[in-house]
């Protein structure tokens, strides 16, 4: 029961950003503009909270990109904060300039030369509190292509510990081990890779959590009708 309320919580997420996603959609007006068009992401996590991250990123359409300034944003969720940060184009190391805000942080850097194709690689570390396995991801500002999930997340958890199925994104199948692969249609501001040294079970406070907003949200309808339907017999 809590993993049906659990998985039809998220449908009703799904549906909604789907929904807010079409009406941006229809009222933005086209024009050209740079394109996330890949972006492989490495996510390791070792002990005590300590993770590394690879982002391997193509922009294409890049001469578009405006003053050759590569921008893109970076969720200070948990208060993660990057160390050891670098980014390269072509194999060598350029200068970024990371300005931090209260609840986001926006990183950039300027191209080398303009080029219709950028490639680059943005590495960096994140120390979390224990417990927590939400991490943020640099995420170009730039959209994707929409049309396939060019964005590929490779997780490993520390050895001997077991990726839960209640993680984001949504794993379509339960992981056996700490190693799960992720495909997207675009790079989410952050992941929630929940493991532990347990197998995955259903009684967890994640889908605990998620049936009783689910029970929450039902009863809120019900009563919505209820009362329309007290307004139409009156």
């Amino acid at each position: 029961m809590l993993k049906k309320c659990h998985t039809i919580s998220l449908l009703l997420v799904f549906i909604a950003q789907l929904m807010m996603s079409a009406g941006m959609a229809e009222a933005a007006p086209k024009k050209e503009t740079p394109i996330l068009k890949q972006a492989d992401i490495t996510i390791m996590s070792e002990k005590n909270g300590f993770y590394k991250v690879k982002e391997d990123i193509q922009i294409i359409k890049a001469d578009l990109i405006k003053n050759g300034q590569v921008e893109h944003t970076l969720s200070k969720i948990n208060n993660g904060k990057p160390s050891n940060l670098t980014i390269t184009v072509g194999g060598k190391k350029v200068q970024y300039n990371l300005v931090e805000g209260k609840a986001l942080s926006r990183l950039s850097f300027t191209m080398p030369e303009k080029a219709k194709e950028l490639i680059y690689t943005i590495k960096y570390d994140l120390q979390l509190p224990a417990g927590i396995h939400t991490s943020a991801l640099a995420v170009p500002a730039y959209p994707s292509s929409g049309k396939e999930n060019n964005v590929t997340i490779d997780f490993t958890a520390p050895k001997g510990n077991f990726i839960h199925e209640n993680s984001f994104p949504i794993l379509p199948n339960p992981p056996t081990d700490n190693h799960v692969t992720s495909h997207l249609a675009n790079i989410p501001s952050h992941v929630n890779y929940a493991y532990d040294l347990r197998p995955s079970s259903m009684f967890n406070s994640y889908n605990m959590i998620s049936c009783a907003v689910f029970i929450v949200l039902v009863a809120i309808v019900a009563k919505w009708i209820m009362t329309e339907m007290r307004k139409q017999a009156a």
